[in-house]
């Protein structure tokens, strides 16, 4: 079990994902994904297989999301910075996405915590390379963007919320911003209500679609382990709301930087925990 310096550091690491959510609107899901590595083996009573623990790693990681990504689109609703319509084209298609790949991550029993450290790490170079060489991009008219290519960008981010748990966000922001010429402000907002939308209902099927009994987590139900993720829940509840407000004041070169350096110190440490 965890004690009171545990739930402070949980405490912690939610205030800061919250804070990347609202700022750059990826959810945080990095930043879970690193401190649940280092909890789950905590709440077993005996050692967790491999490709279990990979689905109970992301499956609370994108619960910690559901709350990041309300957080910053009720701070973006009242800020009258909101489209639930493109949310809504996004979401959808996400959430059967994850589901989908989900399942049959579930049942296959094939997709080890080696896979995910190499998968994660090659979903974050990208990512981390856009951040560097990003450059000012013209902007488009949200209401002259077809519907199929957020339904395409739904589809990438929610396999990659089940594949990876980073919430989607790492694809949604490139895509609407970089690809499809959305303004950096409108993107995080819409990125943030998708990633709220499909990881609410990929929680659900986290909830109560799966059941890990033989490993008599205290306080859980399904894949979600409360006493591990309700003190991040709560961070986030603080920090999202603050990243939305710094993102208007904080320069985008900063940011980026910020962003580039801790997402490199991440992958190396999911890389010598999991290889």
């Amino acid at each position: 079990m965890i004690d009171a310096l545990d739930i402070a550091l949980l405490f912690a690491t939610g205030i800061g994902g919250g804070i990347l959510a609202g700022l750059l609107g990826i959810g945080g899901g990095i930043i879970y994904v690193f401190i649940f590595s280092l909890f789950i083996r905590d709440f077993s009573a005996k050692p967790i297989d491999s490709a279990e623990l990979v689905s109970l790693l992301i499956a609370n990681t994108v619960f910690a999301l559901v709350f990041a990504g309300l957080s910053g689109s009720i701070r973006q609703y009242l800020s009258k910075n909101f489209f639930p319509g493109s949310i809504v084209w996004i979401g959808i298609p996400g959430v059967l996405a994850a589901v989908v790949t989900s399942y049959l991550i579930s049942v296959s029993g094939l997709y080890t915590k080696e896979i995910f450290a190499v998968l994660f790490s090659l979903i974050m170079i990208p990512v981390i390379l856009r951040m560097i060489l990003q450059d000012k991009i013209p902007m488009a008219r949200l209401d002259g963007i077809k519907p199929k290519y957020f339904v395409v960008t739904g589809i990438i981010a929610g396999t990659v919320t089940a594949l990876s748990g980073l919430g989607g966000g790492f694809v949604i922001v490139p895509v609407l911003n970089g690809m499809l010429r959305i303004p950096i402000k409108k993107t995080v907002s819409i990125s943030l209500g998708a990633i709220a939308f499909v990881a609410f209902f990929f929680s659900l099927y986290n909830l109560f679609g799966i059941h890990y009994p033989e490993y008599a987590f205290p306080y859980s139900q399904g894949s979600i382990i409360f006493p591990m993720v309700l003190p991040v829940v709560g961070g986030v509840l603080i920090g999202a709301p603050l990243g939305v407000k710094l993102s208007h004041r904080i320069p985008n070169k900063w940011l980026r930087l910020i962003f580039v350096l801790f997402s490199v110190i991440v992958i190396l440490r999911i890389l010598t925990d999991f290889l």
